[in-house]
C-alpha cells in the first residue's frame, strides 16, 4: 500500500518488538502489518495519512512536446517544398511524352534548325 504523510509518525506494534517511522512529506509503500494497526486507521481517518490502495496500471504512451511538434512540421514544410521547387526545375514533357530539344519549344512547333535538318535528312 503507498501513502502520503502529511506529519512525523512513529507506528509501534502492539508488543512493542517492531516499529515504523514514517516522516513528513513521506510518498512510500508501508509494510502490511503498519495497514492493520489501529493508529494507522486513526492517522487516515484524520487525513494525516492519504492511502492510494492499489496504483492503477496505466500504459505509458509517450508525448509529443510542442517543441518536438513544431519541427515535425517545419520538417514536412521544407519537404513539401523541396518536392515543388525539384517539380518546377524539371524539364516539361510534351504530349507525346518526350521532353523537346528546346525547352522553350511547344508541342508541335518547329524552329529553324528543325527545319534545316528536315530538308537535309
Amino acid at each position: 500500500m503507498i501513502i502520503y504523510s502529511k506529519a512525523s509518525r512513529v507506528v509501534k506494534d502492539y508488543n512493542g518488538k517492531r516499529s515504523f517511522s514514517i516522516p513528513a512529506g513521506f510518498i512510500g509503500s508501508v509494510p502490511e502489518w503498519v495497514t492493520k494497526h489501529e493508529y494507522f486507521k486513526l492517522n487516515c481517518s484524520d487525513g494525516t495519512f492519504t492511502v492510494q490502495v492499489d496504483v492503477p496500471s496505466v500504459p505509458v504512451t509517450p508525448v509529443q512536446t510542442a517543441a518536438e511538434k513544431a519541427k515535425a512540421k517545419a520538417e514536412a514544410k521544407a519537404k513539401a517544398k523541396a518536392e515543388a521547387e525539384t517539380k518546377e526545375n524539371s524539364t516539361p514533357e510534351t504530349s507525346d511524352g518526350y521532353a523537346p530539344e528546346n525547352p522553350e519549344q511547344e508541342d508541335g512547333e518547329t524552329t529553324e534548325e528543325t527545319e534545316q535538318e528536315d530538308e537535309k535528312g
